[in-house]
């Protein structure tokens, strides 16, 4: 390994701490099963770093550079998440999705997404959001961290996902696009609607009649135990 590869390398990673702890802290990993699904969640965008490092060193230096085994290996790991992971070029066009991606988006591979972007997947109105998002870490060099974003799918259900992107750089240290990652939460959403309509309801059934539904006397703000006055 040339001595020069390792800062560039470092570079890469400098944004995954910040990542990694945005992402992973709404889940408070405090079981064996946090810490397992955190460490899978470290192991792939480790993966997707290094994916997107060679890449970039592929289309720089010519195919010779090539590592297919370990490429491949890499393809192998990142497609077994159902996080979304993917690279994509300063015009937001995807270098690199695995399949958690491609499912949101109804394709049917990565491969499918390559040199493709939202435009081609989503309206137009919720595309130039995830653009101007995109472009803004890409000219501002800071990271969009824990944002929630919603898509509607083709059956009309809404879809949330947590979604985390760094700007993406080259050797130079050059911004040349961006690296995110998104985690589905729509279930997470669909279980706090279901708590506010719950606390709704309850609230509506402490200050109504059962009977006529109106609002109790007892109530009213200055009614409290009107029923006990002489």
């Amino acid at each position: 390994m040339k001595p020069a590869i390792l800062p560039t390398f470092a570079l890469r990673l400098r944004p995954a701490g910040e990542l990694l702890n945005s992402v992973a802290r709404p889940f408070y990993p405090d079981t064996l099963t946090g810490w397992v699904l955190l460490g899978v969640l470290g192991l792939a965008f480790l993966g997707a770093c290094i994916l997107a490092w060679r890449l970039i060193r592929i289309r720089l230096r010519g195919p010779a550079e090539s590592f297919p085994g370990e490429l491949e290996t890499l393809r192998s790991v990142m497609e077994s998440v159902p996080d979304l992971i993917y690279v994509k070029d300063l015009q937001s066009r995807f270098l690199y999705a695995n399949q958690g991606t491609a499912d949101v988006m109804g394709a049917v591979s990565g491969g499918e997404l390559r040199g493709k972007s939202d435009f081609d997947y989503y309206p137009t109105e919720m595309a130039a959001g995830f653009y101007q998002d995109e472009q803004k870490v890409i000219q501002s060099g800071a990271a969009l961290v824990s944002q929630d974003e919603h898509i509607r799918e083709v059956d009309g259900r809404i879809r949330w996902l947590l979604t985390t992107k760094v700007p993406f750089r080259d050797a130079s240290g050059e911004t040349v696009g961006i690296i995110g990652i998104g985690r589905n939460i729509t279930t997470l959403k669909e279980t706090e609607a279901e708590l506010k309509r719950a606390r709704q309801n309850l609230h509506f059934k402490a200050t109504h009649d059962s009977l006529t539904s109106l609002l109790n006397r007892e109530a009213i703000p200055g009614h409290a135990g009107a029923r006990d006055r002489p």
